[in-house]
């Protein structure tokens, strides 16, 4: 049995893992319209497993933040997933950090509206808040003075940045071991 993992939270990340939650397959596509390509691309990648979409063991998702029709579409494909009683998964780009016992962090992504979403945790406690475009590289020097790792899912997003960033996309694709099985705790 496999497991299915999709991210549309700005383009199409697909993939297929084994039992013991390692790529079986796994690539990015960098296309903007997910919608009219993810139902090929699941059903090429499953039939390139010899696997049928029901016979998947569980589908994992990320459910942003990013694009709303982004997310949207995995969310619909992941209803058709429960209804054939796949069990699925879903969770944030943000929470990547935590599920990897990092203590402390901010995660940043562009919003709509001339912002930028931070999303900031220590310990247990942990806050969010809108921060306008003008005032974000200050806020981002505050942090990497304080030496506070900052993430976000796909560094193209926040190319305003001048400091050491870590993409919680990459971290899903080379942690996927430690991440997916927490996940569905």
């Amino acid at each position: 049995m496999s497991y299915l993992f999709l991210d549309t939270s700005e383009h199409l990340v697909l993939g297929l893992m084994d039992d013991s939650f390692r790529w079986i397959d796994h690539k990015e596509i960098e296309e903007k319209k997910n919608s009219a390509a993810i139902h090929q691309h699941v059903f090429d990648m499953l039939q390139k497993a010899g696997l049928k979409a029901l016979e998947i063991k569980g589908l994992f998702m990320l459910a942003g933040p990013g694009s709303y029709t982004g997310v949207r579409v995995a969310e619909g494909l992941g209803q058709v997933f429960e209804w054939g009683e796949v069990p699925t998964f879903s969770f944030y780009h943000h929470e990547i950090p935590r599920i990897l016992d990092v203590a402390e962090g901010v995660w940043i992504s562009k919003a709509f509206k001339q912002e930028y979403f931070f999303h900031h945790w220590r310990g247990s406690e942990e806050s969010h808040r809108l921060v306008p475009e003008a005032r974000a590289q200050e806020e981002v020097s505050k942090l990497v003075e304080a030496e506070v790792p900052i993430y976000t899912h796909f560094l193209e997003h926040i190319d305003f940045l001048d400091c050491p960033i870590v993409e919680t996309s990459t971290l899903a694709r080379d942690f996927c071991g430690k991440i997916f099985p927490r996940a569905q705790e």
